[in-house]
């Protein structure tokens, strides 16, 4: 006796095109879930790091009484080392990890061929494609020269910008280079302009700020964060 023979099925044009819109939307939804639980993962690395970083500069305070030179400069008045690389000991010490930064040599500056062959064996990369700048100027938390303190921030510590983490803007870590301020308020990065997007704003206190849509953001409130001393008035909740 012969078996049954299961029925056949038949899939119409409308059948086959219903199932590619499914698979389409399916595929769609584990993509965008997978992108959004990447940011979110990244945003989370990077939030991590500048808390690393701030305490970083706390502990450096605590050891020298003052926030480390915004840069060093050689008896010519040239750039030599940034404070990005004064904090590496403190930063490595937070993690628990002696090689997380490469040697470094003092006598040349973080240009020359020897620091550039450390940089490059190791291959440090910073805060997921963010960089992390001072804001330098007469106002600010980083001056032109000489150093800052906590006693010298009369606006207070949670109204005080320390850092900003940017998406990157070609300076690397140790390059001693940072962000400006001008006599007219703009942020500039070797003449550019500062694009706050996603960015992290580090403040004196320790806390660190997200700022996703800068155009959301006081222009006002930013110089206001950025003066140590202009007495302006920062809404607790901001």
């Amino acid at each position: 006796m012969d078996e049954a023979q299961s029925p056949k099925i038949r899939l119409t044009r409308p059948d086959l095109v219903a199932g590619a819109i499914l698979i389409i939307v399916v595929v769609s939804g584990l993509v965008y879930g997978l992108t959004r639980f990447t940011v979110f993962a990244l945003r989370n690395v990077r939030h991590n790091s500048t808390k690393t970083l701030v305490h970083a500069l706390h502990n450096y305070h605590d050891d020298h009484g003052s926030f480390p030179p915004a840069l060093i400069r050689d008896e010519r008045v040239n750039p030599m080392h940034s404070w990005r690389t004064l904090i590496e000991p403190y930063m490595a010490d937070i993690m628990d990890d002696p090689d997380l930064f490469p040697p470094y040599d003092w006598s040349s500056p973080s240009t020359s061929v020897q620091n550039e062959a450390y940089f490059e064996e190791h291959r440090f990369r910073d805060m997921a494609g963010y960089q992390v700048l001072a804001v330098v100027g007469p106002e600010t938390a980083w001056s032109e020269s000489g150093t800052r303190s906590m006693k010298d921030f009369k606006d207070g510590t949670r109204n005080t910008l320390l850092a900003i983490a940017i998406r990157s803007t070609g300076v690397r870590w140790r390059d001693p280079v940072d962000a400006t301020l001008s006599e007219e308020g703009s942020l500039t990065v070797n003449g550019e302009p500062v694009d706050l997007k996603e960015a992290y704003l580090i403040l004196a206190d320790g806390s660190v700020r997200f700022i996703e849509d800068p155009d959301q953001f006081d222009s006002t409130l930013l110089r206001a964060l950025l003066t140590i001393d202009g007495g302006e008035e920062v809404p607790y909740d901001w």
